[in-house]
């Protein structure tokens, strides 16, 4: 979205030698003179600024020309998803490559338990690990070009449906609209299914424990024992189509 934003101004410049640095920021020449657009301690890393709170700073050949604010406002249902997720005892973390009193605001406003400020790309990798390594499987959610790379490194990850079309490819489960809420709703869902999967593993294994014998020993007729190996196939399936209750709504349908 924010790239949208300055993009729609300059359509018709033209720029060779674009790089977009990951964590900080893009470049490109424009009539000869390098421009750059990001971070502050990246525009003008020869005399950097300090960096304020939604600070992006826009530099030609080093020298700064416009700076500009930018502003987050929380999903409407942040704050409840969250709670949900604590609710379920897990711990949650943000990691965020804003500065850290932007960073801690938004953390303290969601009740998070945890805050990781200015994280480029490599060191979101590094916390992760590190989460992952003390508390066990973590899932990551995230919709930015930076989030890609530990997107990928989680044990699952779920992409916001409105994010970049890289933190998607990345991600393995997509959240088709933009309603936060979905999440816990997935992670019940998901415990259901385990749930069901293992009653339908132990029904399978005492009817067949029981049910072989007896038709090898010929204690009931063949026709029987094809009607009784269909209705314990049909119990599985009934018992499965329960789950349908439980999907989240198709507005936010997780894929």
């Amino acid at each position: 979205p924010i790239a949208r934003a300055f993009g729609a101004e300059s359509a018709g410049l033209a720029v060779t030698q674009r790089r977009q640095i990951a964590g900080f920021g893009v470049e490109g020449l424009i009539d000869g003179i390098c421009y750059r657009l990001g971070r502050p301690d990246f525009a003008c890393p020869e005399a950097p600024m300090p960096m304020l709170d939604g600070d992006i700073l826009l530099s030609a050949d080093g020298r700064a020309i416009a700076g500009f604010r930018l502003q987050d406002q929380l999903r409407a249902d942040a704050t409840a998803s969250v709670r949900a997720l604590r609710e379920r005892g897990l711990r949650t973390t943000l990691l965020s490559g804003d500065s850290a009193p932007r960073v801690r605001a938004m953390s303290d406003r969601l009740q998070m338990d945890a805050c990781f400020a200015a994280q480029s790309p490599q060191a979101k990798l590094e916390v992760l690990d590190r989460l992952q390594l003390q508390d066990g499987p973590a899932l990551m959610v995230g919709d930015g070009v930076n989030d890609a790379p530990v997107l990928g490194r989680a044990a699952v990850s779920m992409a916001m449906g409105r994010g970049a079309d890289l933190a998607k490819a990345h991600a393995d489960l997509v959240l088709l609209g933009s309603r936060l809420a979905v999440l816990p709703q997935a992670l019940e869902l998901a415990q259901q299914t385990m749930t069901t999967i293992r009653h339908n593993i132990r029904w399978a294994y005492g009817y067949n424990a029981i049910a072989i014998p007896v038709a090898a020993l010929g204690w009931v007729p063949p026709w029987l024992a094809a009607i009784g190996m269909s209705l314990s196939s049909l119990i599985v399936v009934v018992n499965s189509m329960r789950l349908l209750k439980s999907a989240p709504a198709a507005s936010g349908a997780v894929v």
